[in-house]
């Protein structure tokens, strides 16, 4: 029995045939151009509204025209008067608030506390967190706008003593201190001062 020879292979590149691609491609081609300009499109818009989001959380943080800003970002908008929400201190019960006020007295040593009043007479103590800013020591009868928690506490004499010291208060008055007393108490992350409303 004699076997064929296998066919020379040719030194050249055969045509790759070309057919008609069915309509079923046709159609999962557009269909798939379709989804991408979809997807496309909405990534955009989505892309739109974060920088449209992005820029009003900016523009809440907006120090008011010719105040003085201390420490962390406030949202000015979400303020209210102490004297609304001074009944909701608890005792060692820490809540969240931006409050608006007028300076009573600021310590004279180097401004790390100030005094706010209620409009029946209630003092606010002030303090700064973590001692991370101090207001000017002449900032007395200034408004100002204070993000912050309030609270009330036990302030025993030492510290009414040493408040007096601070305030510029005369021994006579300070000696007179003998007994601890609840106070008011506000300790602020960040405060709007206004220079205006001396």
């Amino acid at each position: 029995m004699q076997l064929h020879s296998p066919l020379p292979t040719p030194h050249y590149p055969l045509p790759t045939p070309h057919y008609p691609l069915p309509k079923q491609n046709i159609l999962m081609k557009h269909l798939l151009i379709f989804l991408l300009l979809v997807i496309l499109t909405t990534a955009c818009e989505k892309t739109t509204e974060e920088v449209a989001l992005l820029a009003e959380e900016t523009s809440v943080f907006q120090i008011p025209d010719g105040w003085d800003s201390y420490g962390e970002p406030i949202q000015a908008e979400s303020a209210v008067d102490i004297s609304s929400v001074v009944d909701e201190f608890e005792m060692d019960v820490e809540k969240q608030y931006i409050i608006s006020g007028t300076l009573v007295s600021v310590c004279q040593s180097k401004g790390c506390w100030t005094t706010l009043a209620t409009d029946d007479g209630r003092v606010i103590k002030m303090t700064f967190a973590d001692y991370g800013f101090f207001l000017p020591t002449d900032a007395a009868g200034r408004e100002i706008i204070a993000e912050g928690i309030g609270f009330k506490k036990v302030s025993t004499v030492e510290e009414q003593r040493h408040h007096l010291e601070d305030a510029g208060a005369g021994p006579d008055e300070i000696s007179a201190i003998t007994q601890e007393k609840v106070e008011y108490a506000f300790e602020a992350t960040g405060v709007l001062l206004n220079p205006l409303s001396y």
